[in-house]
């Protein structure tokens, strides 16, 4: 249990002395691991994080041992020495609690005024005790010139490949693969690199290692989009989320981020179709819109007919007007020019023949008004009916439910016309 307690703390406490590091997906070169040094240590450190949360303390040890070769920065110094040391109480390695102290001190002699100074200077008073004794020497035996130092071991060429995205598989030259991290000493030159998981975009590039170079690189995926067809009637405004993403028909299907997605269809004149989807990374859906059309639609379309219907008699009144007035005409102008004096039943007839121009007049006006205020009434519902476009997404109830938001009031108009001996005509009225 205290074991495990000190891997959990290593790798909190490595992870905190590392900085952040820069995707290889956000790089533009097609080729990868000679870039510039910051690059390279961002990278061995992010490999370094990975190998620690997979309690891999080797692998970790060499990519920090990379990085400080590359930047000579002391605080490398401690992190290799706390690797080690929990990595000695694993596996009881000599070889790790003497690396352990070797870095700890080079950290203490080289960071006067390290912030870890007294962390190491108490983890090195505990692993002092653990090292190996050296060997007595007999005073009396003959001295014995000193042996030559051993050379360096050759610098080891190689990389370290991992990936954040879960079940992330590595392949590097079509040879070699692992799951989340893949450790390998290679041939300097160019390799092939791929790196797949279900449901990402899967990615190829080339790495390009140095002789005697360790090249670290951190490859988290894209998640592959989910993919959305929609159907329905042409012009219908189809937004996601409250944002507006364009009409029907659609030339392509959209692509979106995997999650609950609102989905509204909009046509003026129609009701509003909103359903939630839950959608997954790499899938395809469909939705067919099919818009049921608003009661003021209809009744627009009403007014429509009945402007029709009340001008077909309005203009048969209108013609009737105009020919009982040329009747009256007929009758009075020979009088009016002094042509022939007008008799009785010629005065009886022009009487009726203006009582009935008056009469044809006033329906008509009635009429005529109908069919305008039907008319008025009809474009007003037609060109006011436009849904209300939904820019805020409420949460769900549930998944599977269809919230339906909430539709503008309609509009209620009347039409009551009027007569009386001296005025004619149409009241319209509305509510809102």
């Amino acid at each position: 249990m205290a074991r495990a307690r000190d891997i959990a703390c290593a790798v909190v406490l490595v992870s905190a002395c590392l900085p952040a590091g820069v995707s290889l997906a956000q790089q533009p070169a097609p080729s990868v691991g000679a870039g510039s040094i910051r690059e390279r240590v961002q990278g061995l450190d992010r490999v370094a994080r990975k190998a620690l949360d997979e309690g891999k303390h080797d692998e970790a040890l060499r990519a920090v041992e990379e990085a400080y070769k590359l930047t000579n920065d002391a605080k490398y110094l401690y992190n290799i020495g706390f690797i080690a040391d929990q990595a000695y109480w694993i596996s009881d390695k000599e070889a790790h609690v003497v690396k352990a102290a070797d870095a700890l001190r080079a950290y203490l002699k080289e960071s006067p005024q390290g912030k870890k100074r007294p962390e190491a200077t108490q983890m090195l008073k505990r692993l002092e005790p653990l090292l190996p004794k050296a060997p007595v020497v007999d005073p009396e035996a003959p001295a014995q010139a000193p042996a030559a130092p051993a050379p360096p071991p050759p610098a080891r060429t190689g990389v370290m490949i991992s990936s954040s995205t879960p079940g992330a598989v590595i392949e590097l030259d079509g040879k070699l693969r692992a799951t989340g991290l893949l450790v390998a000493d290679v041939e300097a030159g160019q390799h092939s690199l791929r790196i797949i998981a279900e449901g990402h975009i899967p990615i190829e590039r080339n790495v390009l290692v140095q002789p005697g170079a360790l090249v670290g690189i951190d490859v988290p995926l894209e998640p592959k989009p989910a993919l959305l067809e929609v159907k329905g009637p042409a012009g219908a405004r189809l937004s996601v989320d409250g944002e507006l993403k364009g009409e029907l028909p659609l030339v392509r299907p959209l692509s979106l981020s995997p999650g609950d997605r609102l989905i509204t269809v909009q046509l003026a004149g129609s009701h509003t179709l909103t359903q939630w989807k839950s959608l997954e990374r790499g899938s395809t859906y469909s939705v067919d819109a099919q818009l049921e059309t608003t009661t003021q639609r209809h009744t627009a379309w009403a007014m429509f007919v009945v402007s029709g219907a009340a001008a077909v008699p309005a203009a048969v009144l209108t013609g009737l007007s105009f020919k009982r007035q040329s009747d009256a005409a007929d009758i009075i102008d020979p009088v009016t020019n002094g042509e022939d004096g007008i008799r009785q039943s010629q005065l009886r007839q022009f009487d009726e023949a203006v009582e009935d121009r008056d009469l044809y007049r006033t329906g008509a006006g009635v009429a005529w008004g109908i069919a305008g205020a039907a008319l008025t009434a009809g474009v007003f519902l037609y060109v006011f009916d436009e849904p209300v476009l939904q820019t805020s997404l409420p949460p769900p109830n549930q998944r599977g439910t269809q919230p339906t938001p909430e539709e503008p009031d309609a509009i209620e108009l009347s039409v009551i016309p009027e007569l009386d001996p001296s005025f004619a005509g149409v009241t319209l009225g509305g509510r809102f």
